[in-house]
């Protein structure tokens, strides 16, 4: 991995990922105990700061 530069990160629902899986080079699978809602939360509190602002930009 040493030289990659990371360009996404996506978490996928099952039904997502089967649709797009073979045209993803690496996957790693979350344990369903992985609570997300505050990464969530923080996102979605993120992209509203983002749109409130006059130029885009936070």
């Amino acid at each position: 991995m040493q030289g990659d530069r990371i360009v996404a990160v996506a978490l996928l629902n099952e039904p997502t990922f089967k649709m797009l899986q073979s045209s993803l080079k690496r996957v790693y699978h979350i344990d369903e105990t992985c609570r997300f809602d505050r990464l969530i939360e923080a996102l979605d509190e993120l992209e509203s700061q983002v749109r409130r602002e006059p130029d885009g930009d936070a």
